[in-house]
């Protein structure tokens, strides 16, 4: 197989916001896609979602979500892979502007 779309090498998000990385693979046969976290494969956590085009979606990042990812696609013929650092900062709230109202 081979690399189509390859994650960008740092992807930064706002906490709570969705994200998505890009894995994209053709081969022959086709491909699967897996991605790992450090290490750890994520297809059995029910935060991440691998879509059909083999990108990973986060629905709403967390600040632990931070870290190394890699995508992988293999089939009979071999493997390739990419990585990309996800890192997370936390919520921004929006500036209040206030309207104090005084009864007389």
């Amino acid at each position: 197989p081979f690399l189509i779309q390859y994650p960008h090498s740092k992807v930064e998000s706002i906490e709570r916001n969705p994200v998505t990385l890009t894995c994209r693979a053709r081969g022959n046969p086709s491909p699967i896609i897996e991605w790992s976290k450090e290490g750890i494969p994520l297809s059995l956590d029910p935060h991440f979602e691998i879509m059909p085009s083999g990108d990973l979606y986060i629905r709403e990042v967390r600040i632990v979500d931070h870290g190394m990812y890699r995508c992988r696609a293999t089939n009979r013929a071999g493997g390739v892979a990419a990585s990309t650092r996800l890192i997370v900062t936390g919520k921004k709230h929006p500036r209040q502007t206030g309207h104090f109202q005084t009864k007389e």
